[in-house]
């Protein structure tokens, strides 16, 4: 049986990586940082967060899909303050359709 993989690869000024690969009907994002396509990243928590939802948002239109089909998402810290910051954005910026996100705290 075969499969067709598809690579979505990143918008020009982004490292020549693929943004995201479809195969079997799923689509998978990864890397999605607070990078803007000059490679200049914003100051502040809330700024850089924003910025992430837009770059998925952007990963996922180029896949054909979008945020409220997402299944699962891993966020990783660099710094574990932020944790509740996060917590506190992500209900407005991020609406899962169904469920309850799963979550670690330190």
């Amino acid at each position: 049986m075969e499969h067709d993989i598809r690579r979505i690869a990143a918008p020009p000024g982004y490292p020549p990586l693929s943004l995201a690969v479809a195969h079997a009907g799923l689509l998978h994002v990864s890397g999605c940082g607070p990078m803007r396509a000059d490679g200049t990243v914003p100051d502040g928590f809330d700024a850089q967060f924003a910025l992430v939802l837009e770059n998925l948002d952007r990963a996922l239109a180029l896949g054909g899909s979008r945020r409220a089909r997402v299944l699962k998402t891993t966020v990783w810290l660099t710094r574990a303050e932020d944790l509740a910051e996060m917590n506190r954005l992500t209900p407005r910026r991020f609406r899962p359709t169904r469920g309850r996100r799963a979550r670690r705290r330190w």
